[in-house]
């Protein structure tokens, strides 16, 4: 019932209003731990509250603060078990948000040289002004990545694929392995069979053919523009151009999606 409802609304583009509601109720249930918190911690400056639920649905600092150092410790160990030598690599987050995990990074990866984008532009801003050890810069819904050429040894994407259209799936994957120095790899996360579940019986059919299932009606790469890919559609397509090095099922660290470690061939 509460896909159709959800269903009914992206129909009739009322989905996004639902949400300002939503974030209305979200950001006054926390306000005051979040003041508290914010006292607590004076020199781990948080991001604006609408800032972190556009990212990832709540504006509570604790979940920002822990939440983030976890996915940031699972994911330094991850890259550190695919990486030659993790201390002289370059490292970026493509779709940041508002910092939540890549801020934690810098000390878990010593001597790594740390980089984020994001087509949100005001969640870069704050980032510029607040996180001044980690290089940002700014890309739009499409590629290109505001950076130079082959500079990456990793790229890594949390929740970003999960909220773009197939076409978008075809060119940021093109642009990821593009960018990536021969031999380097990318780590994303997917909507895998963890969240088959949540697919209507159409749409399930669509996804065990190894067809991308999307939700629209809303902005794209916003949270609630939604896509799910099989583990056929991520081998066959996705990653396709790619090593697979390793398939992490959900439920993973990052929540029930699917991790992906997808390698660069050398000759590339």
């Amino acid at each position: 019932m509460r896909q159709k409802f959800a269903a009914t609304l992206r129909r009739l583009h009322l989905l996004s209003a639902a949400e300002l509601t939503l974030y209305l109720a979200n950001y006054v249930k926390h306000f005051n731990e979040n003041q508290m918190k914010e006292k607590e911690n004076p020199d781990f400056p948080f991001p604006p509250s609408f800032l972190m639920y556009d990212a990832y649905s709540s504006t509570r600092h604790q979940y920002y603060m822990e939440s983030g150092k976890r996915t940031a410790a699972y994911l330094s160990d991850l890259i550190k078990s695919h990486a030659v030598d993790a201390t002289e690599i370059s490292v970026l987050e493509w779709g940041c948000g508002p910092g939540r995990i890549l801020r934690h990074l810098p000390p878990l990866l010593p001597g790594a040289s740390m980089y984020g984008s994001d087509y949100n532009k005001k969640s870069i801003v704050w980032l510029q002004n607040n996180i001044t050890e980690i290089q940002f810069g700014s890309n739009e819904l499409e590629p290109p990545l505001p950076f130079p050429e082959k500079l990456f040894d990793v790229i890594y994407s949390i929740s970003v694929f999960t909220h773009l259209s197939e076409r978008m799936h075809e060119a940021w994957a093109a642009e990821i392995h593009r960018r990536l120095n021969p031999g380097g790899f990318a780590i994303i996360s997917t909507h895998g069979d963890a969240c088959r579940g949540h697919l209507t019986e159409s749409e399930m059919k669509k996804y065990d053919a190894g067809e991308l299932v999307v939700r629209g009606n809303v902005y794209e790469g916003s949270r609630i523009f939604a896509a799910y890919q099989s583990p056929r559609f991520v081998r066959d397509r996705l990653l396709n151009h790619f090593e697979i090095e390793q398939h992490i099922p959900g439920p993973t660290p990052v929540g029930l999606q699917d991790l992906w470690v997808g390698r660069k061939r050398a000759s590339q």
